[in-house]
């Protein structure tokens, strides 16, 4: 387990829900977990896992404001796009894909390494958790 990613200087809030994701999954979702562990989910499997209808992460519905989005399910849905689609959401605006990428990295990481996050994620805080050979 690394320490360096526990360290405040290090804390990036992206990592640590994405192992959340991969932990809680396990055990609630086992026949998603291989999915969410190789980024590879389905969008309806994301949009049904979170729970993510577009009515709860549209911030606006015909040019108002939707009282029936919800921030952290736009954002945990929004994560687990970036990771399947290797660091793309056409959907969103530039800036917020900048942001997203600062919330795993703070630098760009190369397309072929993102989808990789969620197995880096594993490996320093849940392999610890993994019993091997009985």
């Amino acid at each position: 387990m690394s320490n360096d990613l526990l360290e405040q200087s290090n804390k990036l809030s992206a990592w640590i829900d994405i192992a959340i994701t991969l932990l809680v999954c396990r055990i609630v979702r086992p026949d998603l977990y291989s999915k969410f562990l190789n980024a590879a989910v389905s969008v309806t499997d994301l949009e049904d896992y979170f729970d993510a209808t577009e009515i709860r992460r549209s911030r606006e519905i015909a040019d108002e404001r939707n009282t029936d989005y919800d921030h952290d399910t736009w954002l945990q849905f929004s994560y687990w796009m970036y990771l399947v689609q290797d660091g793309q959401l056409p959907e969103e605006e530039e800036r917020i894909v900048k942001e997203i990428n600062r919330d795993f990295s703070g630098n760009p990481w190369a397309p072929n390494r993102i989808r990789q996050i969620p197995k880096e994620a594993h490996q320093m805080w849940l392999d610890v958790f993994t019993a091997t050979g009985a």
